[in-house]
């Protein structure tokens, strides 16, 4: 069973300001390239995309529970 991916207030706005899609979010969050440990209980999933012929590493700053997969933050 796949977990719920709740999307918090900053990472809306971050993913609108910074246009990037909510599907590519959800992507590279379920099947990233790479997962780091960061500070406390959160996480880093990252993946290398192809926007406008260039490569740009996209960052989702995330926390797991059981249920669901909280995204705090989303980067270029």
């Amino acid at each position: 069973m796949s977990k719920l991916i709740q999307i918090r207030p900053h990472a809306h706005r971050q993913i609108k300001e910074r246009q990037i899609s909510q599907d590519l979010v959800e992507k590279v969050l379920l099947n990233p390239g790479q997962i780091i440990d960061s500070y406390s209980s959160r996480k880093i999933a990252q993946d290398v995309i192809e926007r406008q012929e260039n490569k740009f590493l996209i960052r989702i700053v995330y926390e797991e529970t059981k249920e669901e997969l909280k995204v705090i933050t989303v980067y270029l």
